[in-house]
């Protein structure tokens, strides 16, 4: 074999190593490659689901009452008379627990004559003339309706029977808590970060780490009473606590 020719095969063989070799280097780069994206994959799929609850105990910053009163007789202008005398006295009762002139309001008087009815089939010895008028005392000062509501007795001795719009049943005070927005970004706040304490449990559990957020759901502000009594509803009662829970999906890290 002359020289040329010797030359000639080293510089095929050659080729082909150089070949080989970037061959195994791109297989190496590749494998690697996709154990990282594999890896990453199964990082992405890693997340924890928990809940975070936060409360506040707050009072009604707004209190409504709704209520009435009738008066009967066969006189209308005696009747009248009546509902007069009431409204003086209601409107006195609470200007003395605080209530502003403006704060109580006249809604609606209705009149009812029993004999204009052609179908009637009442005793002979019923009133002709009912009529009840309602109103809405309304003040954003609740502690002055607590205390009004506690001594409503003194209406009664003074003959004002009341009740509710044109019912004679007697109903409470309203109390209503209208500032949630004011306390809602603190009350989220505080939800996600007891939703991040229990997904760092689970994490530590796991043998990893909590990463983003992932997801999150806020959940429904309630408003309940703070002190259940039962059959008796939240919007009666002052004080209240305000529950949000939270659902949030956090990322697992290695």
């Amino acid at each position: 074999m002359d020289k040329s020719e010797n030359y000639c095969n080293k510089t095929i063989l050659n080729y082909f190593v150089l070949i080989g070799l970037i061959l195994s280097i791109g297989l190496v780069i590749t494998g690697f490659a996709v154990k990282s994206g594999l890896t990453h994959f199964r990082n992405y799929d890693r997340y924890v689901t928990v809940k975070g609850l936060a409360t506040r105990d707050v009072e009604a910053n707004l209190a409504v009452w709704s209520l009435a009163s009738t008066a009967t007789g066969n006189s209308l202008e005696a009747v009248q008379n009546k509902l007069d005398s009431d409204k003086t006295a209601i409107t006195s009762f609470f200007q003395k627990y605080g209530f502003a002139e403006n704060d109580i309001k006249l809604q609606n008087l209705q009149v009812t004559d029993t004999q204009a009815n052609a179908y009637r089939n009442q005793p002979s010895d019923q009133d002709r003339f009912i009529i009840s008028q309602s109103f809405t005392v309304r003040t954003e000062s609740p502690e002055q309706m607590r205390e009004a509501s506690a001594n409503v007795g003194e209406l009664l001795k003074k003959g004002v029977v009341l009740g509710q719009g044109d019912s004679y049943s007697s109903q409470p005070p309203q109390y209503l808590y209208t500032k949630v927005n004011d306390i809602k970004p603190e009350m989220i706040a505080e939800a996600t970060e007891n939703a991040r304490m229990s997904a760092q449990q689970f994490a530590k559990d796991s043998g990893a780490k909590v990463g983003m957020i992932r997801s999150a759901n806020q959940g429904v502000m309630q408003i309940e009473a703070r002190d259940p009594v039962q059959g008796m509803l939240e919007q009666v009662q002052f004080e209240k606590t305000i529950r949000i829970v939270s659902t949030i999906e956090f990322d697992l890290e290695k």
